[in-house]
């Protein structure tokens, strides 16, 4: 007998995941019935089924319904109303209507419907024979037609027609053509030609236009068709007619005027085009095109708060220094390289434009390798054989501007033969060569040659004069040919397109020149002989690179001392013009800068070139600077900046410790008393303008020179003073010390036998002894050095020298007379700065060391740079002395040699110091450093005195007491004389 399974029967299994299994007793480990449970149903499993398919047991939460049940639909009056589906007639209705051109009322209520999906597109064309003529109408008992209505009557018309059709006709586009196939291909193409064309670059250009109101094509000037992609503009004018796409010509400074102008009047008949020069500090075109972002955004404002502009283009057209130069500032890394940005991203311009970053994308359009490399698509250091495009180059660049480039000679028809007959030699196997080789030399002899004819000579002659050698002397042509490439890539090589030109355009173009002279010489080097031939440059031992002529322009000043002629080549002038073209035989005797600039001033007065554009070319030009790169500006700030600072820190340090040595010695010291330090923001206000009207009635020459005089003697006799001391140790013992003494004054005496106080030059007294000659001998090389060069090396000597000497000997003896100064010249320095132009104009005008300067232009024009920064003497004196009267209050505390007043107002001078340069930057604008360093220097010490109970001890303190009582006494004595 069989027995029978209960499937629901209860368990008792001390299975884990047995759920009824027996109650454990309290404390024990295993699972409670709950996490049982739970656990039982995080198990799945499928459903079972029988053989015939039915469900045994269903799948956890399988839903099924019994076999036989009714489903019924909700009853709702909804399902018999009118479905939301619109009509043929009011469809076509709406596309009639949006035909209509009418662009102001389409820009202000543009939709964000798909509009484009409206537009029907026929995916089959189907012949049109039925509709014209029915097939009743044509066979049958009852056709009508009498006879077939033909295209062509005879043969003559179908010859017409065929002939007009033929010059519509273009090969390269047949692609049922067949092609001539000599069997030779390469089997698997260079993959860095590819570049441009993957898949994910395509990604992101679309996620690019997906996600802008606005496209921005940038555009090469140098070749602005050869840069264009067909597909993108046919993409976004079928499916994305309702985004805004403007065409953005940058690198203009590569190409003439006149050649940007032309090619901006042929594509602004197409799209709304704009010129542009991506610069970090003068970006030409920036003000139109941020005008034109913010009529964008404001005609969007309605419908959205912000808007995107998306930036496309082929790579290394200098999208990213776009965005760079619109936000003025680095936020998109950049590289005069292909491929520098990988992804793209989101920049915020203002609160309601965001630009978007876009890699370079390239449509495969049939480009050879050629092409590719000639646009900057393909990096230089990828291609395996880089001089096969050096011809490509040649073709593409004049022969002159590779002559002054690359400080090329002449090409001679013997070097051209010497070449000609090693190759002979070296294919002599060869015979098919060696004919043509031979046909080559014999026209060389009839032909001009150039070097655009002959690029392996002139890759070779360029890497032995360059020194790029292999062993063997042999020239290492594939480096030299990677330079070459990578100059013309980044617009060393004057190279452009020229524009499709009218018939009048040409008559009054025929005359211009491609490129100005002056970019010739810019572009040129020392120019060697014309008599010298290829063969001399590669037996010469140098194969260095002359330096570059200046780039400057000649001042009046240049032309005034050469004697030679004396014109105003600044103005406009006709006469000055007509005086210049006239005296073209003496032009021969001008140097090389005042023939640039008679070539310039000859152009502006007939209207053939913008003086802002060749600027900008020079400051542009890559040779004109080596090592400078894009951000140069911010390096050439960050180390003025550094220089000035150090210049003003380390004159106080040092001066206020030699005051502490100098107090015990005998060297005479000036006390700056209470009625001095109120006094003096007057005295050195009015001086300051007087200064200043000087100017307006004297010539300034005239007045550097004689304050030249002065301070190169004083500044020799104060480095004198400065160094004797530090050298005297040194001398040796039987040197005697004898001491020299100089009087330029006498004392002045009253007739009571008293000495008088208008004794104004007793100060200028100077002495000296024998040891303290070599000294004196470097204070009279440093004076004479500046007298005759005014260099600014020179000038910060004596100003340093200055600055320590009087922070040493200039005491202020009351914490109250360092207020009263400190306040004083507060009030005096804001007045002259902000209140008016006098101190600036004084400063960069009076050509004295009264001041510490620096050249901003220090990387590119090294020790002789000409713009230079300043920081007055006073910003560094004047504190100074303050500081060193507290390193004296210190001292005298004698608290363990702690100097903490002076450290914390020294402290306090570097943070002020530096924040007076954090916010020139700031604001753009000069500032009165005392601005910044009265309070710090003020402020600090008295905290501090604050905190150690020292209030009393410091206004009590007196430095010089003695010398206070001469003054007081002085004073007495001499108001009782006037009384008497």
């Amino acid at each position: 007998m069989v027995r029978c399974k209960f499937k629901n029967a209860i368990s008792h299994a001390k299975h884990s995941l047995n759920p009824d299994r027996e109650k454990q007793p309290k404390g024990s480990t295993m699972r409670t019935k709950a996490t049982i449970k739970r656990l039982n149903m995080y198990r799945n499993f499928k459903a079972k089924r029988n053989k015939n398919g039915k469900i045994v047991r269903p799948a956890p939460f399988q839903s099924t319904l019994p076999s036989g049940t009714v489903a019924r639909v909700e009853p709702n009056r909804r399902w018999f109303g009118n479905t939301r589906v619109i009509s043929q007639d009011t469809l076509q209705s709406f596309k009639e209507a949006m035909k209509i051109r009418n662009p102001y009322e389409i820009i202000l209520r543009q939709t964000r419907l798909p509009i484009s999906l409206l537009d029907e597109k026929k995916t089959k064309t189907k012949s049109a024979l039925l509709t014209s003529q029915s097939y009743s109408y044509v066979f049958g008992d009852k056709a009508q037609r009498k006879r077939p209505s033909l295209e062509f009557d005879d043969l003559s018309s179908f010859v017409q027609h065929a002939e007009s059709n033929q010059h519509l006709y273009n090969s390269t586009d047949d692609k049922h053509m067949v092609r001539c196939d000599d069997g030779v291909r390469e089997l698997t193409q260079d993959p860095h030609f590819k570049a441009g064309r993957s898949k994910r670059l395509w990604n992101e250009l679309f996620k690019v236009l997906d996600s802008s109101d606005v496209v921005l094509y940038i555009l090469d000037a140098r070749d602005p068709m050869g840069t264009r992609s067909p597909y993108i503009e046919k993409y976004l004018k079928t499916e994305k007619p309702h985004k805004h796409f403007i065409f953005i010509i940058n690198k203009v400074d590569l190409v003439p005027v006149w050649i940007t102008k032309r090619w901006k009047a042929i594509l602004s008949e197409e799209y709304p085009t704009l010129i542009f020069h991506a610069d970090m500090t003068k970006p030409l075109g920036k003000v139109a095109l941020m005008g034109l972002l913010r009529q964008m955004a404001s005609l969007h404002s309605k419908e959205r708060p912000q808007i995107s502009v998306g930036i496309i283009g082929y790579p290394n057209v200098g999208k990213s220094s776009i965005i760079n130069a619109l936000r003025n500032k680095k936020v998109c890394n950049v590289a005069p390289l292909a491929g520098e940005t990988k992804v793209w991203q989101y920049v915020t311009l203002m609160k309601s434009i965001f630009l978007i970053d876009c890699p370079g994308v390239v449509y495969p359009d049939g480009n050879t390798e050629a092409e590719l490399v000639m646009k900057g698509v393909v990096r230089v250091e990828y291609l395996q054989q880089p001089d096969l495009y050096i011809r490509d180059v040649l073709e593409r660049v004049k022969p002159e501007f590779l002559q002054a480039k690359y400080n090329l000679p002449p090409l001679s028809s013997d070097d051209v033969q010497n070449y000609l007959q090693k190759q002979i030699t070296d294919n002599e196997a060869n015979n098919e060569s060696s004919k043509d080789i031979n046909s080559t030399l014999s026209q060389s002899s009839t032909t001009p040659l150039l070097w655009n004819d002959y690029p392996e000579l002139f890759l070779e002659t360029l890497a032995r004069q360059s020194g790029k050698l292999l062993k063997a002397g042999e020239p290492d042509l594939n480096t030299t040919a990677k330079r070459v490439l990578n100059d013309f890539q980044r617009g060393r090589l004057p190279y452009f397109v020229k524009p499709p030109m009218e018939a009048e355009e040409l008559k009054q173009n025929d005359v211009v020149d491609e490129y100005p002279e002056e970019i010739i010489k810019d572009l040129s080097m020392d120019v060697p002989d014309k008599d010298q031939s290829i063969t001399d440059v590669i037996s010469s031992t140098d194969t260095g690179f002359a330096e570059d002529l200046s780039e400057t322009d000649c001042s009046d000043g240049e032309l005034e001392s050469s004697n030679v002629l004396n014109y105003d080549l600044n103005t406009n002038n006709d006469d000055s013009v007509k005086a210049i073209t006239t005296s073209k035989e003496s032009v021969q005797i001008l140097t090389s800068k005042q023939k640039r600039s008679m070539d310039r001033a000859i152009r502006r007065q007939k209207n053939r070139a913008g003086r802002q554009f060749y600027k900008e070319i020079r400051d542009q030009r890559p040779g004109r600077s080596p090592g400078v790169c894009e951000h140069e500006p911010k390096r050439d700030s960050m180390i003025t900046n550094s220089a000035l600072f150090l210049l003003a820190i380390v004159p106080i340090y040092i001066g206020s410790f030699r005051s502490i040595t100098s107090k015990k010695s005998t060297d005479e010291i000036e006390v700056v008393s209470g009625k001095d330090a109120a006094l003096f923001p007057f005295l050195a206000s009015a001086a300051l303008f007087g200064i200043y009207v000087v100017f307006k009635f004297i010539p300034i020459q005239y007045i550097n020179s004689v304050m030249k005089l002065y301070f190169s003697f004083m500044g020799a006799c104060a480095i004198s003073r400065f160094l004797s001391p530090i050298f005297r140790p040194y001398m040796p013992g039987c040197v005697k010390n004898m001491r020299f003494k100089f009087e330029f004054s006498r004392s002045l005496e009253n007739s009571d036998g008293s000495e008088s106080q208008w004794n104004l030059l007793d100060n200028y007294d100077f002495s000296l002894e024998s040891k303290d000659f070599i000294g004196t001998g470097i204070g009279i090389l440093l004076g004479t050095w500046y007298y005759f060069s005014g260099h600014w090396i020179a000038n910060n000597f004596i100003a340093v020298t200055v600055a320590i000497l009087a922070i040493e000997f200039i005491r202020l003896n009351k914490f109250v007379n360092g207020i009263l100064l400190l306040c004083g010249l507060f009030v005096y320095d804001i007045f002259w700065v902000f209140g008016t132009g006098v101190m600036m104009a004084v400063a960069k005008n009076l050509d004295i060391p009264i001041k510490v300067t620096f050249p901003r232009d220090f990387l590119s024009h090294g020790l002789f740079g000409k713009q230079l920064a300043l920081l007055g003497l006073g910003d560094i004196v004047v504190p100074g002395i303050f500081i060193a009267m507290l390193l004296r209050f210190d001292t005298k505390l004698g608290r363990n040699n702690s100097h903490a007043y002076f450290y914390s107002g020294y402290a306090a001078y570097i943070v002020a110091i530096i924040m007076t340069f954090v916010m020139m930057h700031v604001f753009k604008h000069a500032q009165p450093a005392l601005l910044y360093l009265v309070p710090a220097c003020l402020g600090a010490p008295l905290l501090l005195a604050l905190l150690k109970n020292d209030l009393s001890a410091m206004f009590n303190y007196e430095d010089e007491p003695e010398a206070e009582k001469k003054i007081q006494e002085a004073d007495v004595s001499n108001k009782s004389k006037k009384s008497k």
